[in-house]
This record gives structure tokens, sequence and C-alpha cells, in this order.
């Protein structure tokens, strides 16, 4: 079942947050699939298949993604807020605040998809020398799935309303229903694309950086993080190995595969369907 946006918006303008949650998950496939490329860099490679070897992933922040616009569809107008009269002090807060919580995003991503995606092996397995998973999905609330859209959205609304929910003094008896509304409408946000990306049917993992992390932010330090897949609601189902892995990295998987007791899969060319793949006795 897709998204609907409208039966969203009607849950999130209710203060429905439950429901709002309830609604998103059940929009969640059961099965999703990650590519992972293995390239000349060794360092890296090492790092994916720990990750494989220990039922983990890498979250990473949006700037790592190739996507320029990526958590960035929504945007600030600095413009249209001198014209509302907003006080240049409010106008700097507000375009902080947008980078700040750009700056602690981390995202896992993943596709609607399998092993017969050919786009998906060129774009995310190096041209077919990586691999692919294939996860069981436990945990659908931990999910968002990707909007595509034509254009940016001004968020200037949205974000003034953080003022009110965390700011002011107000006594509300929903204040962390409030919370909870603003949180969920910006992850809903950072997970709209371009529309030219739809083909990739995209689904993510939204984590924020612990507030300590700030020193390492900026000083310009990578921001990623290896999480347990079991924490996130992952379970791993089989892997598919690409066509042109090199023989050391497809041994390497093979190996995980057994010690870990996952079905293991060797992509192959078919005559008639493009792509199919052989189990492999492990």
């Amino acid at each position: 079942m897709k998204l609907d946006l409208d039966i969203l918006k009607k849950y999130l303008v209710a203060l429905n947050l439950d429901k709002a949650r309830e609604y998103r998950a059940s929009c969640i496939p059961n099965f999703l699939s990650k590519f992972y490329s293995l390239t000349n860099d060794k360092e890296l490679n090492e790092k994916k298949l720990s990750c494989l070897a220990e039922d983990c992933n890498w979250y990473e922040n949006p700037t790592n993604q190739n996507d320029p616009f990526d958590a960035r569809m929504g945007f600030f107008d600095e413009v249209y807020a001198k014209k509302t009269e907003m006080p240049q002090k409010t106008i700097d807060f507000l375009k902080w605040l947008l980078d700040h919580m750009i700056d602690h995003l981390l995202l896992c991503c993943f596709a609607d998809s399998d092993y017969r995606n050919l786009p998906m092996w060129a774009y995310y397995a190096n041209n077919y020398h990586g691999y692919c998973v294939n996860y069981k999905i436990n945990c659908k609330e931990n999910f968002s799935e990707v909007i595509y859209y034509k254009e940016r959205t001004r968020l200037n609304e949205i974000l003034s309303a953080f003022i009110d929910v965390y700011l002011l003094n107000q006594e509300w008896d929903d204040i962390t229903t409030r919370q909870g509304i603003f949180a969920d409408t910006m992850e809903l946000f950072f997970s709209v694309k371009h529309k030219s990306w739809r083909h990739e049917k995209e689904y993510r993992i939204i984590r924020t950086l612990k507030e300590e992390s700030d020193k390492q932010i900026s000083n310009g330090e990578e921001k990623d993080q290896r999480i347990p897949n079991k924490e996130m609601g992952l379970e791993v189902k089989d892997i598919t190995i690409g066509l042109k892995c090199k023989p050391e990295y497809k041994q390497r998987i093979m190996q995980i595969a057994k010690d870990r007791k996952i079905k293991c899969y060797q992509l192959c060319t078919d005559e008639t369907k493009f792509l199919s793949r052989q189990k492999i006795d492990l």
C-alpha cells in the first residue's frame, strides 16, 4: 500500500500522532533490499563486509548521499520571511535550526526491489561488482517512505511552529504530542526527493546524532554511525553476489553467509528473463 499524503495530513492536523505513525508503518513493505558496492577501496570494502558479518549497517549524513538535495527539498525562505516582517534574530535562528537538524541526521537507505533490478546493481553495486542483501522488516515504525516531488517546499511556517512548541512558555496538556507531530513532520520532509529519483522506490531509516557529536561536526569529521540491524528491526533473509564480484570478496561473502546460516546466491544472466540467481551450497 502506497502512502497517501492526504490521509497522513489528516491525522497530523488532528494531532493524532498514534494514528499517523500507525498509518505510515502500514505502508512499509515486508521486505526491502540494499545494494552494496565493493570497489578498489579495500578499507571501505572491509568496513561493509564487517558490517555484514556482525549484522550491522552504517548510517550516514545526507551530505554523503549521491543527491545534493537529499534532506534539503524543504528550505527556509528568508525573502518571504522578511516580507512577513519576521525579526532578523528569528530568521537567523530558524535558518540555523534547519541546518542543525540536517547536520545531525543519519540515513540508511533501502529499495522496494530485489536482485532483479538492473539499474540498482549499476548505481549502488558498482556495475555488479558488489552484492545485494534482502531484509525482512520486523519494525516498520522505524522506516519512512521516500516521497518524490517536482518542487522544493518552503518550511517557514513549520519551522516557526518549533518556537511555539519548544521555546515559548505555553501550558499545553498535549505538549509531548505536539513535539512528536513536529518531529514526524520534519522527518517527512527529510524523506522527500526530486521526482527524477522515483524509479528507485526508496525507503529509509532516519536517526539523529547525539548532541555530544557537535564537536565532531564542527571539526568536519566523518558523521556516520554503525547500528545493529536487530535494533532497527532488520533481519537478513538472503544475500545475492554480483556477476562481477571479485573471487576474494565472493569467498568472503560466502563464508559470512555460512557462519551466519544465511542463504547465499550467485547472480547470473538469463536468456529469457535478464537476471536470475543460483543458490550456493555452503
